[in-house]
Parts: structure tokens; sequence; C-alpha cells
């Protein structure tokens, strides 16, 4: 073999080693790894410091639906798609949005959700027309559709979960906060508003969370089980149970 050739190859070895033992480990049942959204009620610490939250339960059940160790990474939305986009993470649960298709494919759809729009005690919104000219708050990193996320007349304004995002509607730092429906209400419950401190609500958009599976990912095979798995535990109605267990009690609108 010519010299050069040789070096080359053996320059080459390690990173072809490496991609190797990857697969046979990835064949052999390693842990999987899935970023949880850390807004709760998706992912929280528990008194004891353990991760929880309703995206940590499904992620636990899919774990024993597919017989395999999954892990759970908790993380803000940003810190999540970097995580998918060094594929150090396998998935994660999100409405679609550009972002994200940056990093992943949507890997079907989980459960539905409401991202609703809400001010101060006394503040009329019904329509995303309304918001114009008001400083509105979302979570980093999240789509809220064309209508909403493309109207340069709403002041938009980035926060870190939606406690953050309430403590500033109430000391009038902001107008209206948007988020998803179980987030934002529990974020009230959490921090002891009351609904009546709060103005009407509007759904700003509706649409399915799906599985979304890092782009990083390049086994089919695995990908085709994970996208079974959390069929199975959307059409026994499992996830809907995780969702009203963490919506007990909140308002519906």
């Amino acid at each position: 073999m010519d010299p050069t050739r040789r070096r080359q190859l053996l320059a080459c070895l390690p990173g072809m080693l490496a991609l190797s033992l990857a697969r046979a480990v990835r064949a052999g049942g390693r842990p999987l790894r899935a970023a949880v959204l850390q807004v709760e009620p998706y992912g929280m610490r528990d008194a004891q410091g353990r991760q929880s939250g309703a995206y940590t339960e499904v992620f636990a059940m899919l774990g024993e639906e597919l017989g395999r160790p999954l892990d759970v990474v908790g993380a803000p939305y940003a810190r999540a798609l970097a995580l998918l986009r060094s594929g150090q993470v396998d998935m994660m649960l999100a409405m679609p949005s550009p972002a994200i298709a940056e990093v992943a494919h949507a890997a079907g759809p989980v459960w539905s959700l409401e991202a609703i729009a809400v001010g101060r005690a006394g503040t009329r919104l019904r329509r995303v027309s309304d918001l114009r000219g008001l400083t509105v708050a979302r979570i980093r990193g999240t789509d809220y559709g064309p209508e909403f996320m493309h109207d340069k007349a709403i002041h938009h304004y980035e926060i870190t979960d939606h406690v953050q995002g309430l403590h500033m509607l109430l000391e009038k730092r902001i107008d209206v906060v948007v988020g998803g429906r179980p987030g934002v209400f529990y974020a009230m419950r959490k921090l002891g508003i009351s609904r009546s401190q709060l103005g009407t609500s509007f759904v700003v958009h509706s649409r399915d969370v799906q599985l979304h599976l890092s782009k990083r990912l390049d086994d089919a095979q695995l990908a085709n089980e994970l996208r079974r798995g959390m069929a199975a535990l959307r059409a026994d109605g499992r996830v809907d149970a995780v969702i009203a267990k963490y919506s007990a009690g909140l308002p519906r609108e």
C-alpha cells in the first residue's frame, strides 16, 4: 500500500472506531436520552430534587414501553435545541417550530396544546390583532404561529418561564403573557395568584405537541421503535392521563 494512503487510513481509524463503538452500544441498548423543557408542569424538580413533571413521566412510560433505559435531561428551550443539534439527546417533546425543524425530525403527534394570551385584570383580549402595540412575553425560542410571530406591531419579549412572565405582568413591566395553557395557569397557582387578578384569555395558537427526534439519530430501526412506542402511549390514553394529572384544578380559560 502506498505510504501516503496508509497514513491517511491510520489517521481516520480513531474516528471510524468511535463510530463503530457508538453504533454497537446503541444496538446493545444503551440508555436513550430525552430533553425536557424545564418549565412547569412539563419539567421540574420535586421536593427531593429529582426530575419530575408531565413530560418526564411520559418519557419514563416510553422507556417502559420499549423495555429500554431512558434518561431525561431538563433544560431551557434554547439549551434543549442545542442538545438535539449535537446529538447529546435523542428526542424532545415540543410544538413544531422552524427552530426545532433545523435540528430534529417530527416523529408524530403526542397531544394537542393550546397557547393562550392573558393580561392583567380588566384587559380584554379576543384576537391576535388586540396584541398590537402591547409588550407580549413568551418563552425564549417558542413559536406560536405566523399570525402572532410575524406581526411587527406586537412587541415580543422573551422570558425563561411563565413564573417570570407572570411576575413581570403583575409588576406592569409587560402587558401580556403567551404560552401553553397548562404552563401559564400552573405558574399562576404556584405564585398564589388568583384567576381574578388576570384578564380574559384567548387562544393564540393550537397545535399538536410532537415527538421530535434528533437529526443525529441515525438508527432507522430505533427511530421507528420510538414512533411506535409513543403512538401506543397516545392511543391507549396514557399520555392524556398524565396531562390530566398535571392540569387538575387549573382554570379552563
